[in-house]
């Protein structure tokens, strides 16, 4: 009996095996665990509600919170509602795509960045997206907090993609990073309260474009606590900015080396800085183009500014085109148009050109260089090819000019005429002959056309040096006046 039952015991046992066996092989093969990522990384927006099954994600109410690092993507339309980046984890990174992502708030940031080691914010090629915050026509530049922005950032922030994206903050700024920001792609159009783009420790521009209307600043940062921060670097993109502020602001040092920039101010400098590009420690510039139409000065370094290369057409109706608190170096081969109704290029203390072209035209000096009683005041021409017209003087030098290369022709209204230095080892012919604005000064000599000048501004003098220079004639008006170095 023990046997017998033994034998179907063991043939039940046997049965219930292969039946486990077969189930498992007829049974749906679990999905793999990258599919399952992919599918739980998108965060779906539905008017007043969101969908997303992904770990890593909370959502209450119309506010999606993001607590773990990896690759997001936002998609849909938010109605006064919020994304928040919450990883804590150490190193965390989150990558969060925006792919026709439209998100409005009616009180705070659309995007709050509270803890991360860095939030890359890729816009999705061909996407189009929005972000809102606050109410149009009601405008508040409200202080630093957590509604300082339609993007506010505790940590480290990245623009990166080829979409689109339109930021309207209505209340304070554009983009609010408390750390490093950085701009590496995109099409990226701000409307702001306050400043448009604003990193604490650092600014980079790198690639993409940016087009920023702003009440206050255009691009700034705002913090030298740590040292070798506080800069704005453009090294590539189009930029362009309409600003009642300054329209790029460094807290330190301001370096552009390539790029398209375009910067239009409007705000009274009696009441506030609108500058074009300001740098409080110093101005470095190798290469780009840049438009610069301004109320203030159009470029002002706090300290040194050097420019060895690009593009420049500036024009101001209320400051100087080009102005420094240290030396000004100019060399290479940069190309200047200037209009300024104060100094068209001013130094507080050392002002040297070793090359480039420049067309000045100036309501006070064309160059200027040292204050009275500061002992600094040098202007060195080495190379390049210079037209000035000035109200005041074309060329004043506190202390010296020396000219020894390029060429110049500098016209203004002096009550002395200004000489170069003995130490000067090119000549030069200082010239009295007087025209109004409007006239045409024309410099020949041995018959031949040397130089030529439509002058903005009325004159009484003329300062003309270049390599083998010998006796002149200077004709304007109908009036000639022969000279000789």
């Amino acid at each position: 009996m023990k046997k017998t039952f033994s034998l179907i015991l063991a043939l039940m046992l046997l049965l219930s095996f292969s039946a486990c066996g077969e189930a498992s092989e007829s049974a749906p093969a679990a999905a793999p665990a990258a599919e399952q990522s992919a599918a739980a990384l998108i965060i779906d927006l539905a008017g007043s509600s969101i969908g997303c099954t992904a770990q890593g994600v909370t959502v209450s109410g119309t506010t999606a919170t993001i607590t773990a690092g990896g690759e997001y993507t936002v998609r849909g339309t938010l109605d006064n509602g919020q994304i928040v980046v919450n990883a804590a984890e150490e190193g965390a990174r989150v990558l969060l795509h925006l792919d026709g992502a439209v998100i409005s708030n009616a009180t705070e940031p659309c995007i709050l960045v509270q803890q991360c080691d860095k939030l890359k914010l890729i816009l999705d090629e061909g996407s189009e997206n929005s972000l809102t915050s606050g109410i149009k026509g009601e405008l508040t530049a409200a202080a630093e907090d957590a509604n300082g922005g339609v993007i506010f950032s505790e940590d480290d922030l990245d623009f990166e993609g080829s979409g689109k994206l339109e930021i309207n903050g209505y209340i304070n700024n554009g983009v609010t990073c408390k750390d490093d920001l950085a701009v590496q792609g995109g099409e990226i159009t701000i409307t702001a309260a306050n400043n448009g783009l604003r990193g604490s420790e650092s600014v980079e521009i790198e690639a993409g474009k940016l087009s920023i209307t702003a009440m206050g600043d255009g691009i700034k940062s705002t913090s030298a606590k740590k040292e070798g921060k506080g800069y704005v670097s453009v090294s590539g993109g189009e930029i362009s900015i309409s600003c009642e502020g300054d329209g790029i602001a460094a807290e330190t040092q301001l370096l552009i080396s390539e790029g398209s920039i375009s910067v239009t101010t409007t705000g009274s400098p009696d009441l506030g800085s609108a500058k074009g590009l300001k740098g409080q420690t110093g101005v470095l510039i190798s290469g780009g183009t840049l438009a610069l139409t301004t109320t203030d000065h159009c470029i002002r370094s706090g300290a040194a500014l050097e420019i060895s290369g690009g593009s420049f057409t500036l024009k101001s109706s209320m400051g100087r085109g080009i102005s420094a608190r240290g030396d000004v170096a100019i060399s290479g081969e940069p190309a200047f148009t200037v209009d300024a109704i104060e100094d068209g290029i001013y130094s507080e203390a050392e002002l040297r050109i070793d090359g480039g072209s420049f067309s000045i035209a100036s309501g006070e000096d064309g160059l200027h260089a040292g204050q009275s009683g500061s002992g600094e005041g040098v202007v060195t021409i080495n190379g390049g090819n210079l037209l000035i017209s000035a109200y005041q003087d074309g060329i004043d030098a506190k202390v010296a000019l020396n000219i020894n290369g390029g060429n110049v022709l500098a016209c203004g209204k002096s009550k002395t005429v200004k000489s170069a230095s003995a130490q000067s080892s090119q000549s030069s012919i200082n010239c009295a002959i007087s025209g109004h604005a409007d006239s045409q000064l024309t410099i020949t000599m041995n018959g031949s056309t040397v130089g030529e000048l439509n002058a903005i501004y009325p004159f009484t003098t003329v300062l003309f040096s270049r390599a083998e220079l010998g006796a002149c004639v200077f004709s304007c008006d109908g009036a000639t006046v022969n000279a000789q170095p």
